[in-house]
C-alpha cells in the first residue's frame, strides 16, 4: 500500500472494526466521507512523526455482509489497514491446535472435578443445566489460543511502539492486549460511543476489575469526567482512566472556519429549501431499546411544536445500529412529513 511508510519511524498500531467505519469529517482531504471516526482525527496528527498501521479485526470474509464496508476500509488511500487474520498461516493453525489439544488433555484428568464442582449452588449440583454452554466454552478455547497466536505475529512482524483499541473487549483485541503487555508495549483504550450505568456488561460491569483477568488496556482515554465517574464506579481502576475529550469533534474548529461554504454545500447537496429552517434529530439510544412507538411519540412532539414542519426541512440522523430496525421514512411519509435521512 502506498500509504504505509518504508522509511525508519517507529511504528504506531490502530485496532478498529469496521463498525466505525461511517460517515465523518476526514482530515486528510477535508471532506465528509466514510472513514474510521474514532481512529482518523488521532491518525491525522500523528501521521507525520510515526508509520501507522491499521488492524482490522473482523475477517475478511466474501460471505460477511459487511464486506462492501470492509473492502472499501482496506483500499482507502489515507492510511494503511490489514486484516486481522491476514497474517494467520499455517504453522500458526498447527500451534494452536497443538496449545488446544494439550489443554483437553489436563481438562481430561479433572473432569469429574469440573462435573462435581464447577457450578454447585446450595449444594445442589447444576452442571447439567449448563453442560452445553461448558462445552461451547470448551470449543472457543481453540480461537482464543489462535487469536493470541495471530497477535504474536503482528507484534513481532509490525514491531510496534504502542497499539490503539477502539473496541477493548472484542476477542481480537484482548489478544492483541495479552500479547503487547507480555512485551510491554503500552495499550491505549478509546471511548467509542456514550457510556452510561445502563451501559453493555462488557464495558462496565458490577464487580471490581482484576486487571490480570480482565485484560483492560493499560490506558483508557474517556470522553469527560462524567464517563470517568460511570467506569470507576463499574470498578474499572481509576489511575488507568485519562479523560482526553472526544477526537470526533476536532472537526468542529475546521467547521467554524468555513460554516458559511460548508452550508451553502450541504443545502445544496441534500436540495433544502433556502427558505426553510433546519431541525436535526439525532438518535442516540441503543437500537435493542428502540421501539416504533418511542419514534412516534418524539416525531408527534416535534411536528406539534413545529407546527408540521411547513416553515422547516427535517433532518434525521439515525444510530449506526438503527438501520433495518426502524422505519424513518413510511414514518414520516405516514404523517404527510418530507425529509432527508443520513446513515
Amino acid at each position: 500500500n502506498s500509504a504505509h511508510n518504508s522509511n525508519k519511524k517507529q511504528k504506531i498500531l490502530f485496532v478498529s472494526a469496521n463498525i466505525y467505519w461511517r460517515r465523518g469529517y476526514n482530515f486528510f482531504n477535508n471532506k465528509f466521507e466514510n472513514i474510521d471516526t474514532i481512529n482518523y482525527p488521532i491518525i491525522y496528527e500523528l501521521k507525520d512523526d510515526f508509520d501507522i498501521l491499521g488492524i482490522e479485526p473482523q475477517y475478511l470474509n466474501l460471505s460477511n455482509r459487511n464486506n462492501r464496508t470492509l473492502k472499501e476500509k482496506l483500499k482507502q488511500s489515507f492510511t494503511q489497514w490489514k486484516a486481522f487474520d491476514s497474517y494467520l498461516s499455517f504453522s500458526i493453525i498447527l500451534v494452536s491446535l497443538k496449545k488446544y489439544f494439550k489443554f483437553l488433555n489436563k481438562l481430561r484428568k479433572h473432569s469429574q472435578e469440573i462435573k462435581n464442582e464447577l457450578l454447585i449452588y446450595n449444594s445442589a449440583n447444576l452442571y447439567s443445566l449448563f453442560e452445553a454452554e461448558v462445552r461451547s466454552s470448551i470449543k472457543n478455547i481453540f480461537y482464543c489460543l489462535l487469536f493470541i497466536e495471530i497477535a504474536k505475529k503482528i507484534i513481532k512482524k509490525e514491531k510496534p511502539l504502542c497499539c490503539f483499541l477502539t473496541y477493548e473487549t472484542g476477542p481480537s483485541e484482548r489478544a492483541m492486549i495479552h500479547t503487547c503487555q507480555k512485551k510491554g508495549i503500552p495499550t491505549i483504550g478509546l471511548q467509542h460511543g456514550a457510556s452510561a450505568y445502563d451501559t453493555n456488561p462488557d464495558y462496565i460491569r458490577n464487580y471490581s476489575y482484576n486487571p490480570e483477568q480482565a485484560l483492560l488496556p493499560d490506558f483508557m482515554s474517556v470522553y469527560g469526567e462524567a464517563t470517568k465517574e460511570v467506569f470507576c464506579e463499574g470498578g474499572y481502576p481509576a489511575e488507568r482512566i485519562k479523560v482526553m475529550g472526544n477526537q470526533e469533534y476536532d472537526f468542529y474548529r475546521v467547521l467554524s472556519e468555513n460554516k458559511e461554504r460548508i452550508r451553502a454545500e450541504l443545502m445544496e447537496k441534500f436540495s433544502i429549501p433556502k427558505d426553510k429552517k433546519i431541525v436535526l434529530f439525532i438518535s442516540t439510544r441503543p437500537y435493542e431499546e428502540i421501539t416504533k412507538a418511542d419514534i412516534h411519540y418524539h416525531l408527534d412532539k416535534m411536528y406539534g411544536y413545529f407546527g408540521g414542519f411547513q416553515d422547516y426541512f427535517l433532518i434525521i440522523k439515525l444510530h449506526h445500529g438503527e438501520r433495518g430496525v426502524i422505519d424513518h421514512k413510511t414514518i414520516l411519509e405516514n404523517k404527510g412529513m418530507k425529509g432527508r435521512y443520513l446513515i
